[in-house]
Order: C-alpha cells, then structure tokens, then sequence
C-alpha cells in the first residue's frame, strides 16, 4: 500500500503544477534517459501546462538523448562489415534467448 500512498502523492503533486515549475518538470524528466516519454507525456497531461510550454520543454529535453542515440548508431556505422554482422547475430540470438525463457 505504501507504494500506492507515494504515487497518489507524486500525482497530486504533478497536479498542481502549472506554468514555469510544469515546464521544468517535464524538461528535466525528458532529459533523464530511463523515465519513459509516455509517462512523461501522462505526467504533463495531469499538469496545468500549456501546449506551447509542453512543446518547447520537450523538443529543448529530447535534445541530449536524440544526440547520444545519433552517435551511438554512427559509431557503429564505423565499424566493419563483418562485426557489423556478427553484432547483429549476437543481439537477434539474445532476442531469441530471451523470448524462450518466458
């Protein structure tokens, strides 16, 4: 139950957010790479937020994870051929290892 008590509080807290504290919420929770985006737009959905301040904390939150994603895949696109290969090999047969165990 305490569970249930912490996110009822955290809820009605997001609540009442509005205007300049709203935009830094949801700026600072777009930055953090593990909070997932759709709670993120929930969390703002519950908020007091204009959609013009929702837009802009966004797009300035999504910045830093889009530009770590971009060279993550340019540095792959750097490495042979081969190992290019083979990682993909690696990661569909962890897939499959993963899909079998549940």
């Amino acid at each position: 139950m305490e569970v249930k008590k912490n996110s009822t509080r955290l809820i009605e807290k997001i609540k009442k957010l509005e205007g300049i504290n709203a935009f830094w919420m949801i700026l600072f929770l777009r930055i953090m790479p593990f909070i997932p985006s759709g709670a993120v737009t929930l969390g703002a959905a519950f908020s007091k937020v204009s959609l013009s301040l929702f837009a802009v904390a966004s797009t300035i939150g999504k910045v830093p994870s889009i530009l770590m994603e971009a060279t993550a895949i340019y540095g792959l696109m750097l490495i042979d051929l081969e190992f290019q290969i083979i990682i993909v090999i690696l990661v569909f047969c962890f897939l499959i290892w993963k899909l079998k165990l549940k």
